[in-house]
């Protein structure tokens, strides 16, 4: 004949080995998605950095565009200008400040008069600007610009 033990003594430890260890794998599983979400938030903070860095470096081609004093006679797809090292955008000597830099190129696309303009008066310039930035945690960003300029020639 078959008897049963009834005796249960050390269930309730069986229980509440199984309870800690689902609560320290659901532990564990916040850990590593929270480690994770930290890590993705830090490289979108440098990534923009980067790319504000790169934005300032094409607003600051755009204004050597804006302040040539007159047409420029270089063959088109020439580089009127050809920066081989970065500029500095914040003060590297402050001590809160990330060193973030840029560079940037600008190239004479072609030259010539617009449909509509007085053709002896006017010449347009057309530029492409190419500015990258760098931010101080080795992040990158391109930016590329066309820009259009109005000469005033026949004065």
């Amino acid at each position: 004949m078959l008897t049963l033990v009834r005796n249960e003594r050390g269930g309730a430890l069986v229980t509440a080995l199984f309870f800690i260890t689902g609560l320290t794998a659901i532990a564990a599983i916040i850990v590593f998605i929270t480690g994770s979400e930290r890590k993705v938030a830090h490289n979108e903070y440098t990534h923009t950095r980067a790319f504000n860095s790169s934005d300032a470096g094409s607003e600051d081609g755009i204004n050597f565009i804006r302040i040539l004093n007159e047409a420029p006679l270089d063959a088109d797809g020439t580089k009127i200008i050809d920066q081989d090292t970065y500029t500095t955008l914040y003060d590297p000597n402050a001590s809160t400040q990330e060193e973030n830099k840029f560079q940037y190129d600008v190239t004479l696309d072609g030259m010539g008069p617009r449909p509509g303009w007085d053709q002896d008066r006017y010449v347009f310039g057309d530029f492409t600007v190419d500015a990258e930035g760098a931010s101080a945690k080795a992040s990158s960003s391109v930016i590329e610009v066309q820009a259009t300029r109005r000469f005033e020639t026949g004065y």
